[in-house]
């Protein structure tokens, strides 16, 4: 439960992180440098050796395919999907379906979400171990500040939050489905979701410098 509230904390730091990076742009290259590495041992050296031992030669094709499954989602939930199946109904718009791809966008954010709350739920259940959901915390940062991206100029600070609490109460959705679940997982189920869910954090980590490189370039030009 602790590190469940320190995730949607951490979430709130995204924003901090954005108004700060407009003065201080060391502290994009520091958390753009940091938070990738973390979660690549955290990965490497943690969850991949202890999915190893409970579901053997399968937990890597978990990994692979929680590396590659967010990819899908984010195509499926990209501005440019979005263009494809919304039309803006202002013929002027110079931006059409910017409010369909920012409400998809949030969407595919809140379903990561949900993700990483039942990540937590798993690691909240293994009492040895705190590497998931610790790697969980860690890129819920980098979480806040592309809520925050997504959202500058159409809703303004107040959508930024509204997308912040929405991606929080995600986490606690799944959080909370997860801990309804998991007594029914036999030992090697087990073992299999926790390699998913280790490779979503792995394709946090191949993921994130373009997160923040696009936030630091988009507030360099503004």
């Amino acid at each position: 439960m602790a590190l469940l509230i320190a995730s949607v904390v951490a979430l709130g730091l995204g924003p901090l992180l954005v108004s700060r990076g407009q003065r201080y742009p060391w502290l994009f290259a520091a958390v753009d440098l940091g938070i990738p590495l973390v979660l690549l041992a955290f990965v490497a050296l943690e969850i991949a050796p202890e999915a190893w031992e409970l579901a053997g030669a399968l937990s890597l094709a978990a990994l692979a395919v929680g590396a590659f499954l967010p990819s899908v989602f984010e195509r499926l939930f990209s501005p440019d999907a979005a263009g494809r199946f919304f039309r803006s109904k202002e013929p002027n718009d110079p931006h059409p379906g910017m409010a369909a791809a920012l409400f998809l966008g949030l969407l595919g954010l809140a379903i990561h979400a949900a993700f990483d709350g039942a990540a937590l739920a798993v690691d909240a259940a293994d009492h040895d171990h705190g590497s998931l959901g610790w790697g969980v915390v860690l890129h819920r940062v980098s979480d806040g500040a592309s809520v925050v991206w997504l959202s500058q100029g159409r809703l303004g600070p107040r959508g930024g939050w509204f997308g912040i609490g929405l991606i929080g109460a995600a986490t606690v959705l799944g959080y909370v489905l997860a801990n309804a679940i998991l007594p029914f997982f036999t030992t090697r189920a087990a073992g299999l979701l926790l390699a998913l869910l280790g490779g979503t954090l792995l394709h946090v980590t191949l993921g994130h410098s373009k997160t923040l490189a696009r936030l630091l370039g988009h507030h360099r030009h503004a």
